[in-house]
């Protein structure tokens, strides 16, 4: 014997709740997924953080070393020269940093230090290693004194004693760093901070690069760090490219 059951009802949806479903659906991804690319830039903030600390406490061992004496901004008196951040070289028509020349690599070890996870995508100037990508030095008065050879790159070897920083907690020793390429329109990748003004009054180009939902990190000499936005870091009454006055830059 047989049994058959037939169900009186049949659950089925019209096109219109379908449709209602799928644009319910789209709404909360729109709402949800600005929320998730904001949660990801504070974790990669939080991360290239940790990475200005790094290289701070690298500076901070360095000058132990070299009789307080932060690093030079760039060692011309040596061939090939080295940057702070290693050494600029050329090989078949590729340009790359060797971070393991730099002075600092002994007390860093670790390329990872020297490269900020939301600088990625960017037109990177030193693209062989991609080791340098995103950070800065402050060439103008603690790796060097450009005031001294303002015609020249000498400047860049005469860095600051950490007593002859007038305001550690005011001034920038590392920055989120960047230029604009005007040939790519793109920000490319840069190794030195460059204020709105040097203070001899020459004008230059600045090169803080607030790419962290518009804002920079930026570690001081006292080793303290600043997520900062550029109204917050601009006394010079435009704010429009993120100039740093010199105050915040400047030793004795």
């Amino acid at each position: 014997m047989k049994i058959s059951i037939r169900c009186k009802y049949s659950i089925a949806f019209t096109l219109i709740e379908l449709l209602v479903v799928i644009a319910i659906i789209a709404l909360l991804i729109a709402i949800l997924l600005p929320s998730l690319s904001l949660a990801k830039e504070r974790g990669r903030t939080v991360d290239c953080k940790s990475n200005s600390s790094q290289l701070f406490l690298a500076v901070q061992m360095y000058t132990n070393s070299w009789n307080d004496s932060y690093p030079p901004a760039w060692d011309l008196k040596i061939t090939p020269s080295i940057a702070w951040c290693g050494e600029y070289k050329t090989v078949s028509g590729v340009k790359y940093m060797d971070v393991t020349k730099s002075p600092l690599w002994p007390y860093l070890q670790e390329k990872k230090t020297l490269s900020c996870s939301s600088f990625t995508g960017f037109t990177v100037k030193y693209a062989g290693s991609g080791a340098i990508s995103g950070y800065g030095i402050n060439s103008q008065y603690v790796a060097g004194d450009p005031d001294k050879d303002p015609n020249g790159m000498n400047g860049y070897m005469l860095p600051a004693r950490t007593g002859q920083i007038a305001d550690p907690d005011r001034t920038i020793a590392f920055a989120d760093c960047a230029l604009f390429d005007t040939t790519n329109q793109r920000a490319k990748e840069e190794i030195f901070i460059y204020p709105l003004y040097r203070s001899n009054g020459v004008k230059n180009k600045a090169s803080f690069h607030f790419r962290h939902s518009q804002t920079a990190n930026m570690i001081f000499c006292d080793g303290h760090v600043d997520n900062l936005k550029a109204y917050q870091s601009d006394t010079t009454g435009n704010g429009l490219f993120g100039w740093i006055q010199n105050d915040l830059m400047d030793r004795e």
